[in-house]
């Protein structure tokens, strides 16, 4: 048995063909998945109630008992309403948006801090409205004109954009997902050999 973590927008590393490649030879193997956020799946890997740990890498982090690997990188675009004054631009200035309210992930989601320094770099503090968990409400929020939201490219390429315009920024908030498991430990035969398909096939 092998118990993972994972984020919901990961399909950006290909991780549900990888979890099925590597059970097609440990056909034996039970594969638990356990679905968080970014910072709560780190507390559930230092309490080893999972044996690894998909995320996004956070802005600033401070886990000497944690080894990150960088498995694959996505950049975040700006998702607003076909309605929005900006509806049909290819590309905007972060700085454009101070006015704006912003729907934003819950601070225990690394995207929180990564977008909250980002505004800051460009010169503002953004005025949070809604802060959500999921994908599809925070889209459904920008189609009815609540705010804009910040999501990872991939997410365009999985949901229904109509009603949405997705915008490119013109310097890029960069997602890193990473594989993280307990430093200074030895894992288990089985999880060793997980951890090095994965490396290995995303290192392609």
């Amino acid at each position: 048995t092998i118990n993972i973590g994972a984020i919901t927008a990961l399909e950006r590393i290909g991780f549900s063909q990888l979890v099925t490649d590597f059970y097609s030879r440990y056909p034996n193997l039970t594969l638990n998945i356990y679905q968080g956020k970014s910072l709560s799946l780190l507390e559930s890997l230092e309490k080893r109630n999972i044996d690894i740990a998909f995320v996004t890498q956070p802005r600033e982090h401070n886990y000497p008992y944690m080894d990150f690997r960088v498995v694959g990188r996505d950049e975040y675009s700006l998702i607003v309403s076909d309605k929005h004054p900006l509806a049909g631009r290819e590309e905007v200035d972060l700085a454009e948006l101070k006015d704006e309210d912003f729907i934003l992930q819950h601070p225990d989601q690394s995207v929180s801090g990564l977008c909250m320094q980002a505004c800051a770099e460009a010169g503002f503090t953004p005025r949070v409205i809604s802060r959500i968990e999921t994908v599809s409400i925070a889209m459904n929020l920008a189609r009815q004109g609540l705010g804009v939201v910040f999501l990872p490219s991939e997410v365009p390429e999985q949901y229904p954009m109509n009603g949405l315009c997705r915008i490119r920024l013109k310097k890029p908030i960069e997602k890193r997902i990473v594989m993280v498991t307990r430093a200074k430990e030895t894992p288990s035969h089985l999880v060793s050999a997980f951890i090095d398909f994965i490396h290995t096939q995303t290192s392609k």
